[in-house]
């Protein structure tokens, strides 16, 4: 049997445990490319190892947890990969609906998946799965003028470029999509 070229090769679906180390190494090689020179090149060194902590017994151990959560806590928690027809991951988005925030905490597509539209529909599931009355709030790097322009598609507006980021080497600009009151 054929398949069919309009039909992606790739699906969306929950993120299990046994996961953890695949997203990990797919969090560090799109996070490599993505910030590498982004941020300057003072802050390379910062960035590759950074990038090979992602890929660690310990981060892939915390990842696991992390996906746990969403897994016994899904309605605080929400964990998702794109999956290509071979298994392999080669999207992932995590968010959080916490303390009345909700929030993409991370979003990576793999290189060779920009533009087929895998980014777009793991934010469309996160959009889904929080309360469409509350805001929906990220972090992008605030040079990274690809990301924000996908974002503000999906809706998003540029607040401010003041964000304090996880990593003090990652200048970014808040995002908000606004909820429906």
């Amino acid at each position: 049997m054929s398949r069919s070229p309009l039909l992606p090769e790739w699906t969306i679906e929950q993120a299990l445990t046994e996961d953890a180390a695949d997203i990990a190494a797919l969090h560090s090689e799109s996070f490599l490319k993505t910030y590498v020179n982004l941020s300057g090149e003072e802050h390379n060194e910062a960035i590759i190892e950074e990038a090979t902590n992602f890929v660690s017994p310990d981060r892939i151990k915390l990842r696991a947890e992390l996906v746990d959560e969403s897994l016994k806590a899904p309605d605080e928690h929400f964990y998702h990969i794109a999956l290509h027809d071979n298994g392999k991951p080669i999207g992932m988005i995590y968010g959080t609906k916490l303390n009345g925030i909700q929030e993409i905490e991370a979003l990576y597509v793999d290189e060779n998946y920009h533009g087929a539209g895998i980014g777009k529909a793991l934010v469309e599931e996160y959009i889904q799965w929080a309360d469409p009355t509350k805001p929906i709030e990220l972090g992008v790097h605030k040079e990274n003028e690809r990301a924000k322009r996908f974002y503000i598609k999906m809706g998003f507006e540029a607040m401010n470029d003041d964000r304090h980021s996880y990593y003090e080497f990652l200048p970014e600009t808040t995002m908000i999509r606004k909820g429906t009151k």
